[in-house]
């Protein structure tokens, strides 16, 4: 009986014994159920998905994609624009489908998370202030919540819920102190963020 030293083969592109010429078993047990799978794939064609299961696929892939590369909140409890204290209009409410968009239902989801719209004192940005995430629909160990000092823990931009301001979010002056107007587009006079220009723009 051969004592089986293993040894991938670029030639079979499978893994063989280099003294008798046996192929792995495991590996033509893999190579078997792929051509069970091309044969049923050629003669029966891939099953077709129910539409109601595409279309929760694709949320599910476009909230997955969307969430790797932008945060929902900002880190921070001061004015992203110019560090001005930043205080809430309005009292602690569930935030609102409408706000949250995608990121409203789902195991990650906000629903039933306490917000108030906030705005800062110096330059005006506008901000949704995030008081209580032990209230959502979906709990986890990480969910947060303001102290009795602090009327809230956290902030996102208010128009796009994510840490990327909306042209409605941008300052209406660069400070409170220079009391300079916030810069707008020449051409369709809508306010400026540095970095990404105007949607007028091409």
């Amino acid at each position: 009986m051969c004592e089986h030293e293993w040894q991938f083969s670029y030639a079979d592109n499978a893994v063989r014994c280099v003294r008798c010429g046996a192929y792995n078993d495991r590996d033509a047990r893999i190579k078997e159920l792929e051509t069970e799978l091309n044969d049923a794939r050629t003669k029966f064609g891939d099953a077709p998905q129910p539409p109601y299961r595409r279309q929760r696929r694709l949320r599910r892939q476009d909230h997955q994609t969307t969430q790797e590369h932008m945060s929902r909140n900002l880190l921070r409890t001061d004015c992203y624009f110019c560090n001005g204290r930043v205080v809430v209009e309005e009292a602690p409410r569930p935030i609102l489908e409408t706000e949250a968009r995608v990121y409203f239902y789902g195991p990650h989801g906000y629903e039933g998370m306490l917000v108030a719209n906030a705005r800062c004192f110096e330059c005006e940005a506008k901000y949704l202030a995030w008081v209580d995430e032990t209230t959502k629909a979906s709990k986890h160990h990480y969910d947060r919540k303001s102290d009795n000092n602090e009327a809230f823990f956290d902030l996102s931009f208010r128009s796009t819920f994510n840490d990327e301001p909306g042209e409605n979010d941008l300052p209406e002056r660069e400070s409170y102190k220079a009391w300079r107007p916030w810069p707008r587009c020449e051409k369709c006079s809508l306010k400026k963020y540095d970095g990404y220009g105007c949607r007028c723009e091409p």
